[in-house]
């Protein structure tokens, strides 16, 4: 029971991290914060793949375990056909050292050849001795039952493709199971049609709130911007105002200055020689508020644009 409820505690906080961080992707690229959507798809990217893994593990280990509950006692058939194979197998073992091949009998010339020839064949003798039962019995357990093994006498025959397979303690697979795997592709196409929708209607989303129209970016008139300014270094507000605009003002089309700056504390107002239009204010204040600077976090508090004829 705890196990079952950490299992749905962990993949809660997974979920929620998962939608968290992707919706603030698409939030962060609406107000143009690049840097913050960029470390949010990284906490997106590192989430989903966490959830994939352990996802496949799942479902692997849930594979083993049922191969083990359906195969836990080996046929002995297959387990003799095994044992014969593997002999047959052992004794060509380093045939490359029987002295009648004079063509790759040349190493054996060498000392070091012979050492760690001998050395090899000395090991995988007393693994073969060790592990070949235990090897076989657990192979021959994995091995369907209805599948016939081909042994040196009798050659493998493949099961009749019009009768279905039978696994133990199943019905006739192959006709029972056509109905679900029907259903199965008709979930499968809704979701995959539903995650298309999603993504055009967010791309669409995202494209007209970044697009720049015809007076969108900047118009003749001025702009006063209120920002607070907060550091952990030694610089003034005005000396920081001023780099973020250094790097800020090129998201801006046309060529926009500072006309007056003045400082209250870590308050800063400016005054621009043009009105923004609601792409160009979106655009300067997403790069403003963004993680432009180290060490820097900045806050847009007030806006006002006035338009000239």
């Amino acid at each position: 029971m705890n196990r079952r409820l950490a299992r749905g505690l962990a993949l809660a906080v997974a979920a929620f991290v998962l939608a968290f961080s992707g919706l603030y992707v698409l939030i962060y690229l609406a107000r143009w914060e690049w840097n913050r959507a960029i470390m949010s798809g990284f906490i997106f990217l590192a989430m989903l793949t966490v959830v994939s893994t352990v996802t496949i593990l799942r479902r692997l280990r849930e594979l083993s375990e049922l191969w083990s509950s359906q195969h836990a006692e080996p046929d002995e058939t297959v387990h003799a056909a095994l044992g014969s194979a593997g002999r047959d197998v052992a004794s060509r073992r380093f045939e490359w050292l029987r002295p009648d091949r004079p063509s790759v009998f040349v190493p054996i010339l060498l000392g070091t050849g012979i050492v760690l020839s001998a050395l090899a064949y000395l090991i995988e003798r007393i693994a073969g001795l060790v592990a070949s039962a235990t090897t076989d019995r657990r192979t021959a357990a994995l091995l369907p039952l209805h599948l016939p093994l081909a042994t040196p006498t009798a050659p493998a025959r493949l099961p009749d493709p019009s009768v279905g397979l039978r696994a133990p303690g199943s019905t006739v697979l192959g006709r029972s199971d056509s109905a679900e795997r029907r259903r199965a592709r008709r979930r499968s196409l809704a979701l995959l049609v539903v995650i298309v929708l999603a993504v055009g209607a967010g791309t669409e989303t995202i494209r007209r709130l970044t697009q720049s129209g015809t007076g969108d970016i900047v118009s003749p008139g001025a702009t006063t911007m209120t920002i607070e300014i907060r550091t952990t270094g030694e610089r003034t507000p005005e000396t920081l105002m001023s780099a973020l605009w250094t790097v800020c003002a090129g998201r801006l089309s046309s060529e926009v200055r500072i006309t007056s700056m003045r400082s209250d504390g870590p308050t800063v107002t400016i005054t621009i020689d043009h009105a923004l239009g609601e792409t160009g204010r979106r655009r300067l204040v997403g790069c403003l508020e963004d993680l432009t600077i180290e060490r820097v976090l900045a806050e847009v508090t007030h806006v006002h644009s006035e338009t000239t004829n």
